[in-house]
């Protein structure tokens, strides 16, 4: 009888236990359905359902006006774009984040919110593997654009690379001047070695000689191939 007792005692304890950690919400999976860029915030969808005792599956209520974690510091941030169906988790607050939300200053909560999913912050997530050995990887999931860096090289893969020159842009090695670009202008501060043939107006193979306005030097092109500057 003693070990029954204590093994109905053992069980209402653990349901006990079992029934106060539903209440505490922590962390679970769950998929943007609405974005606003302009607050940063997202509509939420929990991934995890409840099954009912007729084996119905229902899925939780969405969560609304959740913030989206943006990694920064410094007045920086690594941002990456939301957009609907994007999967992440959910991350409950130890307490109400209301009013924190609303200007990011220090505040007491407003209500009584602990560890709730529609008092949390949503972190997103890219769950698919990506097909890349590298150390760090920054990249679309289909590796059409990325950079990626390992201990001996750093890779770079994209259709078009976009500088924006409306300032000046000064590109250096080894803390010297290299490149300069200025508006349309393009300033090459180093030696350059041309192993290969020289298109001119999308023509290869060209021939002519041309003059460098800057330094009036004339650089002679034959076949493609510069054969002198004089």
């Amino acid at each position: 009888m003693e070990a029954l007792y204590f093994l109905n005692k053992k069980g209402i304890e653990k349901a006990k236990l079992n029934s106060l950690l539903s209440r505490i919400e922590k962390f679970i999976p769950a998929k943007v359905i609405e974005y606003d860029k302009e607050t940063n915030r997202a509509k939420c969808q929990i991934m995890i359902y409840t099954e009912t005792t007729d084996d119905k599956v229902i899925p939780p209520a969405p969560v609304s006006d959740i913030p989206v974690f943006n990694y920064g510091g410094s007045d920086f941030s690594f941002k990456i774009k939301i957009k609907t169906d994007d999967l992440g988790y959910l991350l409950a607050c130890d307490n109400d984040i209301s009013k924190f939300k609303e200007n990011h200053l220090g505040a007491p909560p407003v209500y009584n919110m602990r560890h709730r999913y529609f008092n949390s912050i949503f972190l997103p997530a890219g769950m698919y593997n990506i097909d890349n050995d590298d150390n760090i990887y920054i990249g679309n999931k289909l590796s059409s654009s990325y950079l990626s860096i390992n201990e001996e090289d750093l890779k770079m893969k994209s259709k078009v690379i976009n500088i924006d020159a409306s300032e000046n842009v000064n590109i250096l090695i080894n803390n010297e001047p290299a490149i300069s670009i200025s508006g349309g202008n393009i300033d090459i501060h180093k030696d350059i070695n041309f192993k290969g043939k020289i298109k001119i107006n999308g023509v290869e193979g060209a021939t002519g000689t041309f003059t460098d306005t800057p330094s009036g030097r004339t650089i002679n092109i034959q076949n493609g191939v510069i054969t002198a500057i004089v």
